[in-house]
């Protein structure tokens, strides 16, 4: 990916995270990129193609911020992201409505590489790999309800993620 390509990706997320995406036109991306919105168009081709690589590269970058020791860092780190970034969680799920076999297998792959950052800390578990999927299916849920409807403290939830995945021998 060119520093060009980057440059007009992190310029739509910010506009994606700032304001509802279907209010984001071509025009607006290329201003904030600094760039034409021909060359918007020549990288991507459409705005449905542009949000689906914007929603790749978010998350993508959010893999590369992944870093954790245990269940307790990983469960910290999740509920910091779902009270800082909840407008990334909004635009995550309104690009989500763009989905193509490309962007499924993708997203696929990249769910598999966070499944496997995270299987580690399950190995004592009696089933490691359901484990893990049990705890992410859990913290993305909550991401995504926390969009919909007021969850109250995420200390609540916080807590009885770690109790409920502190018994995963038994």
């Amino acid at each position: 990916m060119t520093d060009q390509t980057v440059n007009i990706l992190n310029a739509a997320l910010r506009l994606y995270t700032a304001k509802p995406p279907y209010e984001v036109s071509l025009n607006d991306v290329a201003r904030e990129a600094g760039v034409s919105k021909s060359l918007v168009l020549y990288h991507f081709g459409s705005k449905q193609n542009l949000i689906r690589a914007t929603l790749l590269h978010a998350f993508r970058s959010l893999l590369d911020e992944l870093s954790f020791e245990s269940i307790e860092e990983l469960v910290d780190l999740w509920t910091k992201y779902m009270r800082e970034r909840r407008k990334l969680t909004e635009f995550m799920l309104y690009a989500l409505n763009f989905q193509s076999e490309d962007l499924k297998r993708d997203i696929n792959k990249m769910f598999e590489e966070s499944l496997g950052r995270i299987l580690p800390l399950f190995k004592e578990c009696k089933h490691p790999r359901e484990t893990a999927l049990a705890l992410s299916a859990m913290l993305d849920g909550l991401a995504i309800y926390s969009v919909f409807s007021d969850i109250g403290s995420l200390e609540k939830y916080r807590e009885m993620a770690l109790k409920f995945f502190e018994r995963c021998g038994e």
